[in-house]
């Protein structure tokens, strides 16, 4: 997996998921379900990340960044 594999969550979508969109924490998620959460879809960049790993489970953890509100580290190993 690579160092910092980000994913982007806008409001909408940590309301539904009730995470934190400014704020740090962690949660749990498949990524599939990611991938269908986004009302206009997912990048390319996104979908290039998120549908190779079909179901399985990711281990999401708010960036530390204040500046970065709804950006999530991919914090599983070997994932990526």
């Amino acid at each position: 997996m690579e160092e910092d594999t980000l994913v982007y969550l806008d409001k909408r979508q940590c309301e539904e998921f009730e995470v934190e969109y400014f704020k740090s924490c962690k949660f749990n998620i498949p990524a599939n379900t990611l991938l269908g959460s986004k009302r206009q879809g997912y990048d390319k960049r996104h979908r290039d990340i998120l549908e190779p790993l079909g179901c399985l489970t990711l281990h999401l953890e708010h960036t530390d960044r204040e500046d970065w509100p709804g950006w999530f580290k991919i914090k599983n190993k070997n994932v990526l």
